[in-house]
């Protein structure tokens, strides 16, 4: 079965639903991040954090207006 995790920002995932998502292995595990995108650094680290569970990542690219 499909699963789909949409949160903000990059660590957002670690905080909010990883423990869920280690407990369903059985998904099929997808994120997307609303901010950031593949060019940031914290995005690329964060794809190999998930990518090496076997997760699927993808960044919008969304401009974080608490970001200055």
């Amino acid at each position: 079965m499909k699963a789909l995790v949409v949160v903000a920002h990059p660590d957002d995932c670690v905080i909010f639903a990883s423990a869920y998502m280690d407990a369903h292995p059985e998904y099929n595990w997808n994120i997307v991040y609303l901010t950031h995108s593949w060019w940031n650094k914290r995005a690329r680290e964060m794809s190999r954090y998930w990518r090496k569970r076997g997760v699927k990542t993808k960044f919008l690219g969304f401009k974080d207006q608490d970001r200055k």
